[in-house]
């Protein structure tokens, strides 16, 4: 038997009316709570498929614009990024002008070029934007060597971001160099957004104490470089990393 008594035209009218719901964050409001690592994470997850398919477009276009330009500047023979939580200006002039010097056949037509990525905590938005064009650079493939902290390796190595160094500089050489060799067993997330554990192999090299950099005054320590999966010059990415390790 229920206890429940007459339902009042107030009660129904009250039942009736649906319930209120909370306003939907804006992509700020999401962002401001997360560390780094989590922004980077949510927004490759999150933005990748509609970066690829614009960025489609817009290399279409930007080759024709491309054609129609009578004294090009020098294409990039090799291009080097920087990943974290400042920039490395005075890095990124003494690197390319080296580098370009020592590896590049004709520093006219073709240069070795760097760039800086700077995600923080502080800026969202800002945070939003420098991951927009991380991701439009990838899917045009035009990354080839990045350079970023441990956590931000491990992460960028779990999105499957970097190519095995045995296919690269050949497993005698890595097997030789375990010194200076990370080996990382990279996390992923499946459909869900469940972590697990991916095949462990050996996508990076340890910076700290490298004989070139400090040649070029660089410190940098607690840094990794690894090789970005979809590089189209490979040759190039041999010729970089030979240098830069002493080979």
């Amino acid at each position: 038997m229920s206890n429940n008594g007459p339902v009042t035209e107030k009660g129904k009218i009250a039942q009736m009316q649906p319930a209120v719901k909370e306003p939907k964050k804006t992509e700020r409001e999401k962002l401001r709570g997360m560390t780094r690592m989590e922004k980077v994470q949510y927004i490759w997850a999150y933005y990748k498929m509609y970066f690829i398919a614009g960025i489609i477009v817009l290399v279409v276009s930007g080759s024709l614009l491309n054609h129609l330009v009578l004294n090009p500047p020098p294409k990039t023979y090799l291009n080097v990024t920087f990943f974290g939580e400042y920039v490395f200006v005075d890095a990124i002039d003494i690197l390319t002008s080296d580098m370009t010097e020592k590896i590049v056949p004709d520093p006219e037509t073709h240069v070795v070029y760097a760039e800086s990525y700077h995600v923080t905590d502080s800026d969202p938005e800002m945070s939003m934007g420098i991951m927009q064009k991380l991701m439009a650079n990838i899917a045009v493939r035009e990354l080839d060597l990045m350079i970023t902290d441990k956590q931000m390796f491990d992460t960028f190595a779990g999105e499957e971001l970097f190519t095995p160094l045995s296919e690269v500089l050949g497993a005698e050489f890595v097997d030789a160099n375990r010194d200076i060799i990370y080996r990382v067993a990279p996390i992923g997330y499946d459909e869900n957004n469940r972590p697990f554990f991916m095949e462990e192999d050996d996508y990076g090299i340890r910076l700290a104490d490298n004989a070139y950099m400090r040649e070029l005054g660089l410190d940098l320590s607690g840094w990794y470089i690894g090789v970005v999966s979809n590089s189209q010059r490979p040759e190039a990415v041999l010729e970089g990393l030979q240098l830069i390790l002493g080979e």
